[in-house]
């Protein structure tokens, strides 16, 4: 499943890319995302870190559409006496829509599945296997260096459920736009 992933969103980096050298209406980027877990999920995983590719369709200077691909890691905690809890994987794969307040601050949401594995016996205890739906609210801002060059850096909440359970977690993407 990784490997069919990583080839896909290469695939996908590639092809929009090309796009986006055509048209200036699309944008690209790749980032780090650093994420913290909450309530329950913090006896068995914390801090997460992962990679994601965005690209991004305007249909007006302050309207976009966006679709996200990710791979994620949160690290297991040493629980009882030692014992350290496998690590959490998230493949989350959302598409969203992207409002610009200002040419460079913007307030987004994306929805779409986040597919859980790993985790050892505290996923398991929590049931967080397989598919979940998905979403991300997100207020970004866009940092300009070199006079063309830009990078995106966005506070993001992340929620993925599957009755009855649900897994979030808070954090930052820093990404580099092409």
């Amino acid at each position: 499943m990784k490997n069919s992933f990583l080839f896909t969103a290469c695939l996908l980096c590639i092809t929009l890319k090309t796009a986006a050298q055509q048209h200036n209406n699309f944008k690209m980027s790749a980032g780090i995302d650093a994420a913290y877990t909450s309530s329950d999920l913090l006896l068995f995983w914390g801090t997460g870190l992962g990679v994601s590719v965005q690209p991004e369709y305007f249909f007006s200077k302050k309207v976009s559409v966006t679709f996200t691909a990710g791979y994620n890691i949160f690290f297991g905690v040493s629980i009882l006496g030692g014992y350290k809890q496998p690590s959490l994987h998230v493949v989350p794969v959302r598409a969203g829509l992207r409002y610009y307040f200002t040419e460079k601050f913007y307030v987004a949401g994306q929805a779409g599945i986040g597919m859980l594995s790993g985790g050892g016996e505290g996923a398991s205890f929590l049931k967080l296997k397989g598919n979940y739906f998905s979403y991300s609210p997100q207020l970004g801002y866009q940092f300009t260096i070199n006079n063309k060059k830009r990078i995106d850096i966005a506070v993001k909440y992340e929620s993925y459920s599957k009755s009855p359970n649900t897994f979030s977690d808070g954090g930052i993407r820093a990404a580099y736009i092409f």
